[in-house]
């Protein structure tokens, strides 16, 4: 057997079916899970390769008022389901105003995580 990791794509119900109650059992929720890691024959991690979209966005405090706030997210959801997304991730901050308004939105909480970005190439 093979001592290092390999990624594999999930093309199952049943791999991804391990999958989750190999997350769940770890107490991670890999409902999104586009691939799993394997190691030694067994499920040792999961990854979400770019399946659900980011958004990160904006708003500037003295210009931007709580109704173009709410305009602007009813844009964000036509622009989102226009794209054929039904499901993405919005990143608040812990210290924005938002924060408060997050769930009465809409949104569901998933995790608190920082965002790191790597360039890859040119």
């Amino acid at each position: 057997m093979s001592k290092i990791p390999k990624v594999i794509p999930i093309r199952t119900k049943e791999i991804r079916d391990r999958v989750l109650l190999e997350g769940q059992s770890d107490n991670h929720d890999v409902s999104v899970a586009t691939h799993y890691l394997e190691k030694n024959g067994e499920i040792a991690g999961a990854w979400n390769l770019g399946a659900i979209p980011l958004v990160m966005n904006w708003q500037h405090s003295k210009i931007i008022t709580p109704r173009d706030s709410m305009y602007l997210q009813t844009t964000l959801d036509l622009i989102m389901a226009e794209k054929g997304h039904k499901v993405y991730l919005s990143a608040c901050a812990a210290d924005s105003p938002y924060r408060p308004y997050m769930e009465k939105l809409g949104y569901s909480h998933v995790m608190s995580s920082d965002i790191f970005a790597k360039q890859t190439g040119e």
